[in-house]
C-alpha cells in the first residue's frame, strides 16, 4: 500500500460528480480547495459532492483539504510588458499606473526595500531588481523579463513583510472549514508560531 497521498486542486474543468469520482477511482486521496479563487457557495457545492461520493462505500474515502489566501502582496490592474535590461519605477501610489511605473499594492516599500534588493512578480516569472530609491517610488533593473498582467503575486525575498498572518479574509474562509467539516486547512505565508497558535485557537472556541 502507497503512503504518500495524492492531492488533486478542483477548479471548473475538474468540479463535476463526474469527474471527482473518476479522479478518486484513479488514485485521488484528497481534493484541496484553493480559496485564493471561487467563492463560498462554489467550494460547498464541491464539498457536497465529495461527501456523496463517500457515501458510495469507498475503501478509501475521499480527504477535503482547505487551502486558505494568505496574506498577499500583489501588482494592481495594469497590463505591462517588462523587457529584460529596462527600467521600471514600481510605485505604492495606485494614482500612478502607466507604462513607466508598476503599483504594486503594498505601503511599505520604500520603507523595507533599497539597493540590491529583489522583487519576485508572477510566482518568480519576472524579476526586478532595486537599483535606488526615491521618495516613493523603487527605481528597477528588469533581470528577468515578460508580461505582467492584473494582479500577479509579489514576493519580496529576504524581507520580513509587515502583514497580518491571518486576514480577515481568512478568518471567513477558517469559519467556513469549520462549518463545513473539512479534513484539514493549509495556511498560506504563514511566517511564525504565533498565527499557529492563534488558528489553533479560533479552532478551539
Amino acid at each position: 500500500m502507497l503512503h504518500t497521498k495524492i492531492i488533486c486542486t478542483i477548479g471548473p474543468a475538474s468540479d463535476s460528480a463526474e469527474m471527482l469520482e473518476m479522479m478518486a477511482d484513479a488514485g485521488m486521496n484528497v481534493v484541496r480547495l484553493n480559496f485564493s479563487h471561487g467563492t463560498h457557495d462554489s467550494h460547498r457545492e464541491i464539498v457536497k459532492k465529495v461527501r456523496t461520493l463517500n457515501l458510495k462505500n469507498r475503501e478509501f474515502p475521499v480527504s477535503i483539504l482547505l487551502d486558505t489566501k494568505g496574506p498577499e502582496i500583489r501588482t494592481g490592474d495594469q497590463h505591462l510588458k517588462l523587457i529584460t535590461g529596462s527600467k521600471i519605477q514600481v510605485v505604492s501610489d495606485p494614482d500612478l499606473r502607466d507604462e513607466k511605473h508598476l503599483f504594486v499594492d503594498y505601503p511599505y516599500l520604500t520603507e523595507q526595500l533599497g539597493q540590491g534588493n529583489h522583487l519576485l512578480l508572477d510566482s518568480g516569472l519576472v524579476k526586478l531588481e532595486v537599483l535606488e530609491k526615491s521618495g516613493n517610488s523603487l527605481k528597477c533593473r528588469v533581470l528577468d523579463g515578460g508580461m505582467i498582467t492584473p494582479k500577479r503575486h509579489v514576493n519580496l525575498p529576504g524581507i520580513s513583510v509587515k502583514l497580518p498572518g491571518i486576514t480577515i479574509s481568512d478568518r471567513k474562509d477558517l469559519k467556513f472549514a469549520l462549518e463545513e467539516d473539512v479534513d484539514a486547512v493549509a495556511l498560506s505565508f504563514i511566517r511564525n508560531r504565533e498565527t499557529v497558535l492563534e488558528v489553533r485557537q479560533m479552532f478551539r472556541e
